[in-house]
């Protein structure tokens, strides 16, 4: 439990009363100056308030009032932000309804109970703080209470272990809860239990996380978004997320993954955003996204895979592969694919006849920067029956095009520049659609041969 540091004020008053009786037996007996002033007392008033000042209240904390902040009654709005104070004092005093208590940007170490501000209170800010305890009563009475965020911070997970002292017990109107840059840990011994099962959304990156035990999630049953990127997480149980069946939205981008184990989503079947960027996997388990059938975003770029997995889900619509330094090769990609995003591959060489014979819906390709990409197939995107209606072919190795890539006249933007195409007859169809905007970036080199 935290709270006001009776100490400190304590030991402030006995200071200011030993300044009282020092200075009072030092003036009784006044010294006359030749104006007739009394010297002394005149003296002593001077040192009391400079001694009351600067030695008795020199090292004080601040303290946040709600008298201080500024209140918004139309917003029911208490904005207690940026005052720099590191005491909350005087809460269970306030009397006006408050929906929305912002506590950001200030020096506080603990969340002291919030007491009568909570009849109403639906959305808490204590972004921003030192906050490293919250007392478990603090939130005591705010039944309403929907979303906390306690952004940059230096929460521990201890502090919600204990059901006995958890804060968040007994918040039955809670869904969102936002942890992230804190010093939460590892999660084990399932620290976001029963408590707060209504939530929807929870935020966990940048804190730390190495381990993610297969119970820590479970009883999250109403969880959507899921975010646990810039962590250091090396390795997930097969079974981590098998409770979370309303999940939509799991970011994992950003860790130190190296392997997708089998069923690894299963549970997760109404999962539509998965993000996996920026983490080491060269390897993904064949049932890595097997029961995924509501999968629509996928991302995977800047990660050391050889290949693009597979069997991707086959309702994948957005697929992204950027800055994947040793993709060599695009397998078949999914029916329902609408965009694709392949940049800056060093080792992607060519895209062949079959990559895309079976994505029908395809419509927006970005396939640029891949230094040592010469080779694009004329079937690769369907020919004059693709659906392409972006395409971004640029700062590749690329010579040469055929006219049969796609429909050109259903291509309504994207760019080419940036290749060193060859000035021979095979693109002299570029010459007759030169009155396309795609194509007026495009600079033909003649060959020196």
């Amino acid at each position: 439990m935290c709270g006001i540091d009776t100490l400190t004020v304590y030991t402030q008053c006995v200071c200011i009363v030993l300044c009282c009786q020092c200075l009072s037996a030092w003036s009784r007996e006044p010294v006359m100056t030749s104006s007739g002033l009394a010297l002394r007392p005149v003296t002593a008033s001077l040192l009391f308030l400079v001694l009351s000042i600067v030695t008795c209240r020199g090292d004080s904390p601040s303290w946040c009032t709600p008298d201080c902040c500024n209140y918004t009654a139309s917003e029911r709005l208490l904005d207690c932000s940026q005052l720099g104070c590191s005491r909350l004092v005087n809460f269970s005093s306030w009397t006006l309804p408050v929906e929305t208590l912002s506590l950001r940007g200030n020096n506080l170490s603990c969340v002291t109970p919030l007491g009568s501000v909570c009849a109403f209170l639906r959305y808490l800010d204590v972004s921003d703080n030192v906050v490293a305890d919250i007392d478990h009563a603090a939130f005591r009475g705010c039944e309403n209470l929907s979303s906390i965020m306690l952004d940059r911070n230096r929460l521990k997970v201890d502090t919600f272990f204990d059901p006995a002292k958890n804060p968040l017990f007994g918040l039955g109107s809670l869904t969102r809860l936002s942890l992230t840059s804190n010093d939460v840990g590892d999660l084990v011994s399932e620290p976001f239990s029963a408590e707060i099962h209504t939530l929807q959304f929870l935020n966990l990156s940048a804190n730390g996380i190495g381990a993610v035990e297969r119970n820590s999630l479970t009883d999250l049953i109403h969880l959507r978004t899921l975010d646990l990127s810039s962590n250091l997480i090396t390795q997930l149980h097969p079974q981590t997320f098998r409770g979370l069946r309303s999940l939509t939205y799991l970011s994992l981008g950003r860790n130190r993954l190296s392997w997708l184990p089998p069923d690894l989503l299963s549970g997760c079947r109404n999962l539509e955003e998965l993000d996996l960027s920026e983490n080491y996997i060269s390897e993904v388990d064949r049932g890595a996204f097997g029961g995924l059938d509501s999968l629509k975003v996928l991302r995977l770029g800047a990660n050391l895979l050889e290949s693009i997995p597979e069997p991707l889900p086959t309702s994948l619509q957005h697929l992204y592969l950027d800055n994947s330094p040793k993709l060599e090769s695009l397998g078949c990609l999914g029916p329902k694919l609408v965009s694709l995003s392949v940049s800056n591959s060093d080792h992607l060489t060519a895209i062949g006849p079959r990559s895309f014979s079976n994505t029908a819906q395809l419509g927006r390709i970005l396939v640029t920067g891949n230094r040592r990409l010469a080779t694009v197939s004329k079937y690769t995107f369907g020919g004059p029956n693709s659906s392409v209606t972006w395409l971004n072919l640029s700062y590749n190795a690329l010579a040469s095009l055929s006219e049969e890539l796609v429909d050109w006249r259903s291509v309504s933007g994207g760019d080419l520049s940036g290749n060193a195409w060859n000035c021979d007859c095979h693109l002299e169809w570029i010459r007759r659609r030169n009155e396309q905007p795609l194509f007026h970036t495009v600079v033909l080199v003649t060959p020196l041969y």
